[in-house]
Formats: structure tokens, C-alpha cells, sequence
């Protein structure tokens, strides 16, 4: 099976489609004892000190640390992430399962189903995050690219990435749900936890203001940049109260 009959099966089983978004869950990027061989971030900085200087997580500090040593992946895996939402988000709407329809669980896999669309956005949004904070002017899009597109793309300024996932965090903050854990509805199938909320919303929105904001992107201190920021991350304080 080539992989194009590979993405025309997935919409034959639930499980394949919603699988798709659980992935891209996978690619978020963490270092508790993994991407530095058991170091932490932390210790790339003065919060702590690694006991192994050989570890790889010494680089940081001891010179290694350059474009030709990047120590991390996050170009490749944010990428890989964004083009599985896109194309999730492009070729997977729409679906009903039929098979699934006399099943006491349907209306909450539905709900789960349609949510999904709503994670993938976030997901796509926190993945260009990820990118324009490391790296600055970067490749923007949000529709499939075929290889031969990918290579004549140009770099989007950085403030209008910032400012494309502000509006998105904006539109999900109101749209994806404050908990999971009754998605169960009236017990018909298990809560869930872990999915991204509208709170998880509000804090990106809140971190990408404040970064738009800061000195890096800010050369020329836009206040209305840093009342916008201000204005973000009060509206998280406030909802977590």
C-alpha cells in the first residue's frame, strides 16, 4: 500500500481518524528524561546543574550549542505536525460512521469526532508557536503543500504569524470545552483528560502576545503590542480566578 492508499483507508475506521489527531499529541515536545538523554531544560540554564558533563544536554553551556548543533528538532517535528493537521483538517470533515450509529457511545464519539477538528487547529497554531519563537520569519501556511510547493515557499514575517495565532487562540478559546472530563455524557463512555481546552487556549494567545510584545519582535516598542499582551494575559489570570 502506497501512502496515499494508506490516507484513503483512514476514513474507514474511527479509530484511524481520531488516531490521526492522538499523533500529533505525541509530537509535542517535552524533555522530562528524553530529548536530552535524562537532562532537563532546566539545566541548559542557572535553575540547575546536570552531575554528567558529558551528557547532551552540557552543550548548551560549554560551547557546543550552534546552528550546526541545533540541539533540537523542533523544525522537522513542529512541520510534520502542521502538515498532518492540515491535511486532517482538509480530507477528514464530514464524516458521520454510520456503521457506529447503533452504538450507546455515538453521540459522544461524535462529540469527540467534531471536537477533534477544534484540537488540530490549536495543535497547528502551538506547533507555528514552537517555530516562530525559535526561529523568527518562518514558512506560514495552513493548506496542504505538495514537496514541489514546500521548496519555493518564502518566510512569513514573525508578527504576522503572531498575530495568525492570536486570532485562532481568540475563535478557540470560545469554541473548545473547559473540561473533559464529563465527556462522557451521562456516563455513556469514559471521561477523558489531556485534550486541549479553552484555557489552554487563553495561555497560548497570552504567550505569543507577550512574545510579539517582547524586544526580539519588538525592535521599536509598539506599546499597542504590549497592551495587547497586557490585556491577554490578564484575561488568563481573571479565568483562572
Amino acid at each position: 500500500m502506497n501512502i496515499q492508499e494508506f490516507y484513503d483507508s483512514i476514513d474507514e475506521s474511527y479509530e484511524n481518524v481520531i488516531g490521526m489527531i492522538t499523533n500529533v499529541y505525541s509530537i509535542l515536545d517535552y524533555d522530562f528524561g528524553q530529548t536530552y538523554k535524562g537532562g532537563m531544560l532546566a539545566s541548559a540554564c542557572d535553575e540547575a546543574e546536570y552531575a554528567y558533563t558529558n551528557n547532551d544536554i552540557c552543550d548548551f553551556v560549554n560551547g557546543s550549542w550552534s546552528p550546526a548543533n541545533p540541539m533540537s528538532n523542533i523544525w522537522s517535528s513542529s512541520y510534520k505536525a502542521i502538515q498532518i493537521c492540515n491535511q486532517y483538517l482538509a480530507e477528514f470533515q464530514g464524516l458521520t460512521f454510520d456503521e457506529l450509529k447503533l452504538n450507546d457511545d455515538y453521540r459522544a464519539q461524535m462529540f469527540r469526532y467534531t471536537n477533534s477538528f477544534k484540537e488540530a487547529r490549536f495543535l497547528r497554531a502551538y506547533f507555528y508557536f514552537n517555530l516562530v519563537r525559535a526561529y523568527g520569519d518562518v514558512p506560514y501556511f495552513t493548506e496542504m503543500v505538495t514537496t514541489d510547493q514546500v521548496n519555493s515557499l518564502t518566510r512569513t514575517p514573525a508578527q504576522e504569524i503572531f498575530n495568525a495565532i492570536i486570532a485562532e487562540c481568540d475563535k478557540l478559546s470560545t469554541e473548545l470545552p473547559a473540561d473533559y472530563t464529563k465527556l462522557g455524557l451521562d456516563g455513556i463512555a469514559p471521561a477523558e483528560n489531556g485534550r486541549v481546552t479553552c484555557y489552554a487556549a487563553l495561555a497560548l494567545k497570552a504567550r505569543a502576545a507577550l512574545y510579539a510584545a517582547s524586544p526580539l519582535f519588538n525592535p521599536e516598542n509598539n506599546k499597542d503590542l504590549w497592551r495587547r499582551a497586557a490585556e491577554a494575559n490578564k484575561e488568563v489570570i481573571e479565568t483562572c480566578t
